[in-house]
């Protein structure tokens, strides 16, 4: 065995959890003295205390032993720059920020302990960031200031831990995904539940290309904009609250009509609907 690399992935493991050399000596049978002599590489340890020591810090044995060939660890931090990296395609595909490291995870996660454990983390994200966009996209359409900023904000943020988490996995193999919901937890998925997320993203992804369009939108005075539909429900809204009958609106700009529309009844007793005549 290679003490060095022992001696590192004990070290990042134990810091990673926040443990302390006596919390972790606490949590096994091995003692703060063989801790430290592990950690500075001044010991082989027997496989039992390895096993000891995973058990402890939540880990597989494999994250803590070293690679056996040298050529592994540049095949595997290949793999995991490319399960990091491959999200960065959703900015041309919609979705597939999300398709594409499910795919390679699925292909990848029997493996190693490591694809496993990292693709989830991708997925999470790549997830949450996919409903917070939708979020920020009705909240562009309906809320004012604040909507528009979010709406921004999404898209550069992402991208910005992608590329973090990317320089990480070169560096260190740790990773942070902040803002994440656990859709897959750290466990055993089957194959029917990565099966039915897998469909349930294709029909979402066919949906979105088919979504209707807002309709036109109209400047204001201020020089923002409001889509017709919008604007629409808003007055919808007004005169419900008003109890006003019925109502006919026209916006002009520049003596052009851009917006008319008839609310309500012409006579509500017998609910005769208002028209343009």
């Amino acid at each position: 065995m290679d003490n060095s690399s022992i001696a590192k992935n004990v070290l990042y493991q134990r810091k990673l959890k926040g443990y302390t050399q006596e919390d972790l000596a606490n949590k096994t049978q091995v003692t703060v003295r063989t801790i430290q002599r592990i950690e500075k590489g001044d010991v082989n340890p027997h496989l039992q205390t390895v096993k000891l020591l995973a058990v402890a810090l939540e880990v597989e044995v494999e994250d803590l032993l070293p690679l056996e060939n040298p050529k592994e660890e540049t095949i595997q931090q290949k793999w995991l720059l490319l399960l990091h990296g491959i999200p960065l395609l959703g900015l041309f595909l919609p979705l597939f920020n999300i398709l594409f490291p499910l795919f390679l995870w699925v292909h990848k996660r029997d493996d190693h302990p490591i694809y496993y454990r990292q693709g989830i983390q991708v997925i999470n994200f790549q997830i949450s960031m996919s409903f917070l966009y939708a979020f920020a996209f009705v909240a562009l359409l309906t809320i004012q200031g604040w909507g528009f900023l979010l709406f921004i904000a999404v898209i550069p943020f992402s991208l910005l831990i992608s590329l973090i988490n990317i320089f990480r996995v070169i560096q260190s193999k740790s990773i942070y995904y902040p803002l994440s919901i656990p859709f897959l937890k750290q466990k055993k998925t089957s194959k029917n539940t990565v099966g039915v997320l897998v469909s349930w993203f294709a029909l979402f992804s066919l949906l979105s290309c088919q979504q209707p369009s807002t309709g036109p939108t109209i400047e204001r005075l201020d020089g923002t904009t409001i889509s017709q539909d919008s604007l629409t429900a808003k007055i919808q809204n007004l005169i419900e609250l008003a109890k006003i009958p019925g109502i006919a609106i026209s916006i002009f700009d520049d003596n052009k009509v851009v917006y008319q529309k008839t609310l309500g009844f012409q006579d509500y007793e017998k609910k005769i609907p208002l028209n343009d005549s």
